[in-house]
C-alpha cells in the first residue's frame, strides 16, 4: 500500500518535470529560429547592399546615354556582349571610337532573395520589389536602346520623347534603390558613389 502511495505522488512530478521539459524545449527552439532569421536577414541586407551598390554605377552611366541631344554630335548604339550591355561609339571625322559602355544591370541577388524576403521581414520586402521594378524597367529602357534607337534615328521628338522617359524611370529607379539602401544599411545612398573597386 505504501507502494501505490508513493507510485501516485511521483506521478504528478514526473508529468510536471515532462511539461517544463518541453516548453523549455520550444522556447529554446524559437530562440534559436529567430536569432537565424536574424543573422539571415542580415545577411541579406548585406548582398542587397552590394548589389545596390553596383547598379548605381550603371545606373549612372545610363542616365548619361539618355541626356545626349546635341545636333552636333553623331554616335550610334549596339550591343555589347563582354560585359554584356550596350555600347555608344561616337563618330569622330570618318571612323568611329568606342565612347561609352554601359553594363546591364544585375538582378541576380534580387532575385535570389525576394522569395525569402515576404516571411522574414514584409517591409524590406515591399522596399526590395520596388527596387527590383525600377531595374526591371531600366533593363527595358536598355533593350529598348539596342532595339530602337539606331545610328541615324536618335534625333527629333520619339527620341527626346524617349529619354525624357527614360530620365524619369531612372530618377524613379534610383530613388527606390536609395530608399532600400537605408533600409539595409542606415546609410545614405550617395549619388557620386562610384562603383566598388576589388583590388
Amino acid at each position: 500500500m505504501l507502494d501505490t502511495s508513493i507510485n501516485a505522488s511521483l506521478l504528478p512530478i514526473t508529468v510536471f518535470a515532462t511539461i517544463l521539459l518541453f516548453i523549455t524545449k520550444e522556447i529554446v527552439d524559437v530562440l534559436k529560429t529567430l536569432k537565424a532569421d536574424r543573422l539571415r536577414i542580415s545577411l541579406i541586407k548585406n548582398l542587397l547592399a552590394v548589389g545596390i551598390e553596383d547598379n548605381t554605377g550603371v545606373l549612372r552611366e545610363v542616365k548619361r546615354l539618355a541626356v545626349i541631344h546635341d545636333e552636333n554630335y553623331s554616335f550610334r548604339i549596339g550591343e555589347s556582349t563582354f560585359p554584356k550591355g550596350i555600347t555608344v561609339e561616337e563618330k569622330c571625322g570618318t571612323q568611329w571610337a568606342l565612347w561609352l559602355v554601359v553594363r546591364q544591370l544585375d538582378t541576380t541577388i534580387f532575385k535570389k532573395v525576394l522569395f525569402e524576403l515576404p516571411i522574414l521581414d514584409k517591409g524590406l520586402f515591399e522596399a526590395a520589389k520596388k527596387a527590383y521594378q525600377g531595374i526591371a524597367e531600366v533593363q527595358h529602357i536598355q533593350n529598348s536602346w539596342l532595339r530602337y534607337i539606331h545610328e541615324d534615328n536618335y534625333r527629333g521628338p520619339e527620341y527626346e520623347g524617349f529619354t525624357s522617359y527614360a530620365t524619369r524611370e531612372l530618377d524613379i529607379a534610383y530613388m527606390n534603390l536609395s530608399d532600400l539602401y537605408k533600409k539595409c544599411t542606415h546609410k545614405d545612398l550617395n549619388s557620386l558613389m562610384f562603383e566598388r573597386s576589388y583590388l
